[in-house]
């Protein structure tokens, strides 16, 4: 059985933050063994800003994320079935 696309939960889309180090979560898909997340200035993800695989449903950058510009986000989930197809695409800003 294919895996299903993660479920985002934060940050909310189209949201705001003062966190250059915020945590992003999705719900557990269940089967999968990683996630990968990427976060990008463009929608279409032709240069991401992050591209990670964490083995759990959460992620804090290690280093501070650029602010104020829009960065996209979004996740799929990794596992023995193949990757998910990506999740819907998030959008926040960071205004510090």
């Amino acid at each position: 059985m294919a895996l299903s696309d993660p479920v985002l939960s934060t940050p909310i889309d189209g949201g705001t933050t003062t966190l250059l180090r915020l945590t992003f979560d999705w719900l557990d898909v269940p089967g999968a063994t990683s996630y990968t997340i990427q976060m990008s200035s463009n929608g279409t993800f032709t240069s991401p800003v992050v591209t990670k695989t964490v083995t759990t449903s959460a992620y804090t950058p290690v280093a501070n994320l650029p602010a104020n510009i829009l960065l996209y986000w979004r996740v799929k989930a990794n596992g023995l079935n193949g990757p998910s197809l990506w999740s819907p695409v998030w959008n926040f800003t960071i205004t510090p």
